[in-house]
């Protein structure tokens, strides 16, 4: 699974393609966002079972989705995601998004 998200105010897109990648000001941070609003330990991002997940890391600005502030949630597409000021949009590549637990194989 492969996910991009947009920014809606211009900028690089961020290309999610690793498993966890953690999101931030400082240099541990698999993806540095140079913004003040922006937490130096912001939130991660999980790609786990056709789903994208979302922690929040106590970040002072906090995290949104859709408007809503969250600790946690499940990313759908086209899904706006705010971090600090920084809003985007959840754009998902190489399928439909998150897998409807309906369609997944059993497995015995």
């Amino acid at each position: 699974m492969h996910v991009r998200l947009l920014p809606l105010e211009g900028g690089k897109p961020i290309e999610i393609t690793q498993p966890v990648v953690l999101v931030g000001r400082t240099d541990e941070c698999d993806e540095l966002l140079q913004e003040e609003s922006v937490s130096d330990l912001h939130c991660v991002l999980v790609m786990s079972d056709g789903l994208l997940l979302l922690r929040d890391l106590g970040s002072v600005n906090g995290t949104r989705v859709d408007g809503k502030r969250v600790r946690r949630a499940v990313l759908l597409p086209n899904a706006e995601l705010q971090i600090g000021r920084l809003r985007f949009r959840v754009h998902f590549l190489g399928g439909s998004g998150p897998v409807n637990p309906d369609q997944r194989s059993s497995r015995s």
